[in-house]
């Protein structure tokens, strides 16, 4: 594993890890313990969007790396 992705997915771990640390009582109007309130809360949501993005990211790199090294061979 190139040293690009284990420095992406120990970004995406300590970002999934400390997100817990930000919950404190009177956050959001939405029900804590509901799907609304991690999708529509933008504290949950910017995080849920980056890592997305990130996976989608790292997959076409991946993609292409794979597509490009069969080129080669």
């Amino acid at each position: 594993m190139s040293s690009r992705i284990r420095t992406t997915l120990a970004l995406i771990t300590s970002t999934l890890v400390t997100t817990p640390l930000l919950a404190h009582p009177g956050h959001g109007t939405t029900d804590p313990q509901s799907v609304t309130h991690y999708v529509g809360e933008p504290v949950h949501a910017l995080p849920l969007v980056l890592i997305v993005v990130a996976v989608a990211a790292l997959s076409l790199l991946s993609f292409r790396q794979r597509k490009f090294a069969k080129q080669t061979h």
